[in-house]
């Protein structure tokens, strides 16, 4: 399976923190069609937190990164040791994601 290394952590997280509205576009409309057969990473949360350390980079990671790909995805299969889980593409219909 091929992997997508412009959607990787490190570069989803750089697209977040500044807010690269034409990077964060074409991942959103990725994700609504479904671009990617399965998607692997740590644990989505979609937490806000305030006053905390790095907490800006938690807000931007949990607003314009997890909460579309959870709004698209399911988690499928996790690896609570690894603290990672694998999604897969929602069936249509499930929710309305915005």
């Amino acid at each position: 399976m091929p992997l997508v290394p412009d959607d990787e952590l490190v570069e989803l997280m750089e697209i977040a923190m500044s807010n690269n509205q034409p990077a964060l576009s074409r991942f959103y409309s990725d994700l609504h069609q479904h671009r990617f057969a399965l998607i692997v990473s740590r644990k989505l949360n979609t937490g806000i937190k305030t006053g905390e350390a790095f907490s800006e980079e938690n807000n931007a990671w949990s607003q314009d990164i997890a909460a579309p790909i959870l709004c698209e995805y399911q988690p499928i299969l996790s690896l609570p040791s690894n603290n990672l889980q694998v999604y897969a593409p929602k069936t249509a219909g499930t929710e309305s994601c915005p």
